[in-house]
C-alpha cells in the first residue's frame, strides 16, 4: 500500500540497501516479490522515510548479515531479526527533522560521488593519453619525450587501477618490443636461433619425445615493429599444444586426482574453489595428461573475459593433477625458449589481439590450431632472460601502485562507513551491552 516500506531480505540485494518507500502506487496499491518484507508505519507514530533511513543504516545492515540463513547466493535475513530489531524511536517532529538531514547529507554525499567521477575521469583519460604516447612511439626519439610526459604526470597517470593497468601493458609491450633491453654484440642472432630450435625439433622427433614437427608459413604481415636483430615467426615453430581428456563426469569421485577444467583456469593460476577429482587407480591410466610443476595451460573456452586472460602455471601444490578437454598445455620442449618470456608474452597486445580481434571479449573458443598459427616475436635467448628480468622488477612496483589505488578506495569507504554508522543506532552495541534484540 501507498507509504509501505519495503526491504530485500535476500543476498546480495539486502546488503546493497535495496529498500524504498513505496509512493504513488497506482490506486494505492501494488503486488511485490517474496523475497521482501514489507514494513506499515503505524499513522502519526513514525515515518515511513525515517524507517527507510534505520533500515539503510550500516549497524543494521551488518548486523543482519552475521544472521543471515541459507546456502551461499541464497542467503537471507531471518523475519525475526527485522521483528526484534531495536529501533530508536523519536518524536515526530524530530523525525521529520532527521530524515531531512539525512536527505541533504545524501543529496552532499551525491555532489560528491559526481565530482570525483568527473576527476576520475580526467584522470584515466590523462593516464590513457599518456601511455598511449609511449606505446605508439616510432623510435628512441619519440619514446624520450613521451616518457618525460609520463614522469611528469606519474601521480595522475596512477591515481586509478585503470592507469595502472595501462601502465603495466605499456611496460609489458615495450619489453616485448625490446625498447627497454640493450643488445649484446656476443648474443645469438635470432634468425640462427630459429635454425637451432628447427635442428633441435627434429632430433626430439627422430628420438620419439615430441610428435612430427608441421610445416607453418612464414610470417610475412608482422602485427609490430621489433628490433632487426630479432625475427618473426610462429607460435607452433617455438612450442607445441596438447590438448587435455574428455574424462566422464560420471567417472568423478570426491577423493582422487584432480582434474584442470576450464572453469579452474584464473589469472596467472589454477583455482581449486570447484573441484573435480579422479579416482587415484583410474588417474593411473592416464599418465599422458598428467600435469608437470611450470606447465603453462591456458582456457581454450573463453580464453578473455571481462577480468582478463584465462592462463595459469602450475605449481607443486597444484600436483598431482590431469588435463581435461578445452585446456591446452603449451610444450616448451626446445631449449631456446624461456618459459617466462613466453608467459609474459601471452599477456601482450600481440597475443590477445591474435586471438581476439578488435578486444570484444566475445570469442567463444579457439582452436589449437589458430593459438600455433600466431606470428610470435624471437629474440636471443639472452636478451629474453634480460626481458624477463626487466618485466620481473617493474611489475611488483606496479603492483604496488595498484594496492595503494585500492587501498585509497578502501579507506574513503570505510571513513563513509564510519560517518554513516554515527546517523543511526548501532546494533552489536546495544546486543553487546545486553540489552534485549
Amino acid at each position: 500500500m501507498e507509504g509501505d516500506v519495503g526491504l530485500a531480505k535476500i543476498t546480495p540485494c539486502f546488503q546493497n540497501r535495496k529498500s524504498t518507500v513505496f509512493r504513488d502506487l497506482k490506486n494505492g496499491i501494488g503486488a511485490g516479490t517474496t523475497e521482501l518484507y514489507v514494513f506499515r508505519p503505524l499513522a502519526n507514530t513514525i515515518l515511513p522515510e525515517f524507517v527507510l533511513s534505520f533500515f539503510q543504516s550500516q549497524g543494521f545492515i551488518e548486523e543482519g548479515v552475521r544472521r543471515m540463513t541459507g546456502t551461499a547466493g541464497q542467503k537471507r535475513v531471518p523475519r525475526e531479526y527485522v521483528e526484534q530489531s531495536l529501533l530508536p524511536l523519536p518524536p515526530l517532529s524530530e523525525q521529520q527533522r532527521i530524515v531531512e538531514r539525512v536527505d541533504r547529507l545524501m543529496d552532499e554525499c551525491d555532489e560528491l560521488e559526481q565530482h570525483q567521477e568527473r576527476e576520475r575521469t580526467l584522470q584515466v583519460q590523462v593516464g590513457t593519453s599518456a601511455t598511449e604516447a609511449l606505446q605508439s612511439a616510432g623510435d628512441a626519439e619519440a619514446l624520450r619525450p613521451a616518457w618525460e610526459r609520463v614522469r611528469e604526470h606519474f601521480d595522475t597517470v596512477t591515481a586509478t587501477s585503470e592507469g595502472v593497468d595501462a601502465l603495466r601493458q605499456t611496460i609489458l609491450q615495450l619489453a616485448l618490443q625490446g625498447r627497454l633491453t640493450e643488445r649484446d654484440p656476443d648474443d645469438t642472432a635470432a634468425d640462427e636461433l630459429l635454425e637451432q630450435i628447427q635442428k633441435e625439433k627434429q632430433r626430439l622427433y627422430d628420438a620419439g619425445e615430441i610428435r612430427k614437427p608441421k610445416d607453418l608459413p612464414p610470417v610475412t604481415d608482422p602485427p609490430d615493429n621489433i628490433p632487426s636483430h630479432w625475427v618473426w615467426t610462429r607460435v607452433g615453430e617455438v612450442t607445441g599444444m596438447q590438448g587435455g581428456y574428455a574424462f566422464k563426469s560420471s567417472w568423478y569421485e570426491d577423493e582422487g586426482v584432480r582434474l584442470v577444467r576450464n572453469t579452474n583456469i584464473s589469472h596467472g593460476y589454477i583455482d581449486w574453489s570447484d573441484t573435480a577429482r579422479l579416482p587415484y587407480q583410474q588417474a593411473n591410466e592416464f599418465e599422458r595428461f598428467q600435469l608437470n610443476r611450470g606447465d603453462i595451460l591456458l582456457s581454450l573456452d573463453r580464453p578473455i573475459i571481462s577480468t582478463g586472460l584465462k592462463v595459469a602455471r602450475v605449481t607443486e601444490e597444484d600436483l598431482p593433477a590431469l588435463l581435461v578437454q578445452r585446456v591446452g598445455r603449451f610444450e616448451l620442449e626446445v631449449s631456446a625458449i624461456d618459459e617466462d618470456y613466453f608467459f609474459f608474452w601471452l599477456h601482450s597486445p600481440h597475443f590477445l589481439e591474435g586471438i581476439d580481434p578488435g578486444r570484444s571479449n566475445a570469442i567463444p573458443h579457439i582452436s589449437q590450431k589458430e593459438v600455433l598459427r600466431l606470428a610470435f616475436p624471437l629474440p636471443p635467448l639472452s636478451e629474453q632472460k634480460r626481458i624477463v628480468k626487466v618485466l620481473n622488477r617493474l611489475f611488483p612496483l606496479c603492483e604496488d601502485l595498484y594496492e595503494n589505488v585500492t587501498e585509497r578506495i578502501e579507506r574513503g569507504e570505510e571513513l563513509l562507513m564510519a560517518a554513516t554508522r554515527d546517523m543511526s543506532l548501532d546494533q552489536s552495541v546495544l546486543l553487546s551491552e545486553g540489552q534485549p534484540a
